[in-house]
């Protein structure tokens, strides 16, 4: 132990004793069970199996809704547009599907519009090829 006289000079003071065994006996410090040392390596590993379980469940909690807008994002299609987005319990989560919701929404316009234009394009051609097509039988003949 350390201290310090009125004289501000340190000392240590320590007590020291020739048989351990003798002393503990005395003192009934000594523990007919398990090691001491025995017990904090049981308690230490006993905290970090508790650690691991606590850990474990946030992380189980965390994942159920990522993997429900994972399940929600392979199945969507464009017919589930019309739906509305359904809640993942974080905002993160929910903003990704909110992203995911409206670029199906884009790229479905765009092929409606691909479509349209496929349609009109078609019909547009068909008059100049039947023209070409009777025009080349015409010069053939």
């Amino acid at each position: 132990m350390l201290v310090i006289t009125d004289e501000g000079e340190t000392r240590y003071v320590s007590r020291y004793h020739e048989d351990n065994d003798e002393f503990h006996r005395e003192n009934h410090l000594h523990d007919e069970g398990l090691d001491p040392m025995v017990k904090i390596a049981l308690l230490g590993v006993l905290i970090l199996a508790l650690f691991i379980l606590v850990l474990l469940m946030i992380l189980r909690t965390i994942a159920r809704p990522v993997e429900s807008l994972q399940d929600w994002a392979k199945n969507i299609n464009i017919d589930d547009l019309k739906d509305p987005i359904p809640n993942f319990k974080y905002k993160e989560l929910n903003d990704l599907a909110g992203i995911i919701h409206n670029s199906l929404g884009k790229v479905s316009k765009t092929l409606e519009r691909e479509q349209e234009f496929l349609r009109y394009a078609s019909h547009e051609l068909r008059t100049p090829i039947a023209i070409i097509r009777s025009n080349s039988s015409i010069l053939l003949k």
